[in-house]
């Protein structure tokens, strides 16, 4: 299993993924260290497809891509199947209130059950030293 704690930021339209590995607790994007789980949720978001994990083949989606709907289902389909792959452990997830509460009303009980921590705000535009602060400030208030 993953020793890597997973970090969702959204605004319920665009998304960051990174990551902390528990060997080096530095915050690093996907984007620069792992192109294929930033591409794949990517291309997710921004097509009318999404990838079939079985066959690698795509399937068109029925809904509107424009809305926050669609994008908060595919990025909860997104963090299961990587669940069931054991990328990550833990998540924290970064995003106003009503996004937080989108997010988990969409994840199962298994992907609830990884959430180490949830905190409100939009920090889309952070930098990510400014990230790394946030999450070790909100956790040592727990």
């Amino acid at each position: 299993m993953s020793e890597k704690t997973w970090i969702l930021l959204t605004d319920g339209y665009y998304i960051k993924l990174l990551y902390i590995s528990e060997n080096d607790s530095t915050l690093k994007t996907y984007r620069e260290a792992d192109f294929d789980n930033s591409s794949e949720i990517t291309y997710s978001l921004i097509t009318r497809y999404k990838i079939d994990h079985s066959g690698n083949q795509t399937q068109p989606h029925s809904e509107d891509v424009e809305t926050t709907d669609y994008t908060l289902k595919t990025m909860s389909e997104f963090l299961e199947s990587k669940l069931e792959e054991n990328a990550f452990r833990n998540l924290v997830i970064l995003g106003p209130d009503e996004v937080l509460t989108a997010l988990e009303n969409n994840f199962s009980t298994d992907l609830l059950n990884t959430i180490r921590q949830k905190i409100s705000g939009d920090y889309m535009n952070s930098p990510l030293d400014k990230l790394q602060e946030i999450i070790a400030k909100a956790s040592r208030k727990e």
